[in-house]
């Protein structure tokens, strides 16, 4: 038999050093620490260091780090679908 991951959208950001006021309101200090250049995700194993560049990802009832180059592999954005109204938008139709 085969089998393949279900897909599941996830909440992230890419941490990079930016100031707190720019983070997302889902990443809490709760969740969340900095300690002078570093930063802690609060996971169930107890705090995680998340490193420049890495991305922090809103789990159920924890944040947990993951390198760019992993995220890239698992990820990609979520664009929304395109309705009838969106999909046509801009288009003009030519007498008929």
């Amino acid at each position: 038999m085969s089998y393949r991951t279900k897909v599941r959208i996830v909440e992230a950001f890419r941490w990079i050093g930016q100031p707190r006021e720019s983070w997302p309101a889902w990443a809490t200090p709760e969740l969340l620490s900095e300690s002078g250049s570093a930063l802690y995700a609060y996971s169930l194993n107890g705090p995680v260091r998340v490193n420049r560049g890495d991305w922090c990802i809103l789990g159920a009832k924890e944040i947990y780090p993951c390198t760019n180059e992993e995220f890239l592999k698992r990820y990609e954005e979520d664009k929304p679908a395109q309705t009838s109204e969106t999909q046509f938008a801009g288009v003009v139709s030519h007498g008929a």
